[in-house]
């Protein structure tokens, strides 16, 4: 166990503290998984725009576009209506379903 001493005299110990604060940590955001298919995404360039658009709403979204197909995995914990405008606005409407 690692303790450290505190300037007011007493030793920290950082087992108990991380715990403590594992513990006290809030929820973190949920994450959905959605498909879009987006018809205007024809080639790895748009893909590519895709991609920039959804993490741009979400830095850390993992998006797997296949233009052959014209769909777009994504992994967020942004809401789909986000993701939709976003692309929307890009220019990349999705399909209704």
């Amino acid at each position: 166990m690692a303790v450290l001493p505190l300037s007011a005299g007493r030793p920290l110990d950082l087992a108990t503290m991380a715990s403590t604060r594992l513990m006290n940590t809030s929820t973190p955001n949920k994450e959905f998984f959605m498909q879009f298919h987006l018809d205007d995404m024809t080639c790895g360039g748009c893909a590519r725009t895709v991609t920039k658009v959804i993490q741009g709403i979400d830095p850390a979204a993992s998006v797997i576009a296949d233009p052959p197909n014209r769909t777009v995995q994504v992994q967020t914990t942004a809401s789909e209506a986000q993701i939709a405008a976003a692309l929307r606005e890009a220019g990349f409407p999705p399909r209704e379903h």
